[in-house]
C-alpha cells in the first residue's frame, strides 16, 4: 500500500461504543475487546500525528479488526438477551398460568 495515500480513519469513537456497549450486552467478551481496540485506535492516532505512516497502518487495522469483533460479539449478546426476553414473556406467563392453577386446585 502507498503510504502517501493513506486515509487515516480514526476508530476510537467506534472502539468506546463497543466498549460501553460490551458491559451491558455481552459483558467480559465484547468488553474485552472493545477495551483493546481503544487501546490501539489511540496508538495508531498517536503514530499517524507523528508521521509514522506505517506504523499508523498497522496499529489501525488492529484497532479496527477488535472494534468489529466487539460490535459482532455485542451484537449476538443482544439477540441472546432478546430471546431470553421473550422466552421469558411467552414460557413465563404460561408457567404462572400453570403454577398459579397448581395452586388454586391445592388451597380450595
Amino acid at each position: 500500500m502507498n503510504n502517501s495515500n493513506y486515509q487515516h480513519r480514526d476508530w476510537l469513537i467506534w472502539a468506546i461504543v463497543s466498549t460501553v456497549l460490551g458491559v451491558f450486552l455481552s459483558y467480559t467478551i465484547g468488553f474485552l475487546f472493545g477495551g483493546i481496540g481503544i487501546i490501539f485506535s489511540a496508538l495508531a492516532n498517536s503514530a499517524y500525528k507523528s508521521g509514522n505512516i506505517a506504523d499508523a497502518q498497522e496499529k489501525n487495522r488492529t484497532a479496527k479488526i477488535m472494534t468489529i469483533i466487539s460490535l459482532v460479539i455485542n451484537g449476538i449478546g443482544l439477540l441472546f438477551i432478546l430471546l431470553l426476553i421473550l422466552l421469558y414473556f411467552t414460557l413465563g406467563i404460561l408457567w404462572i398460568d400453570a403454577f398459579s392453577d397448581i395452586l388454586s386446585s391445592y388451597c380450595l
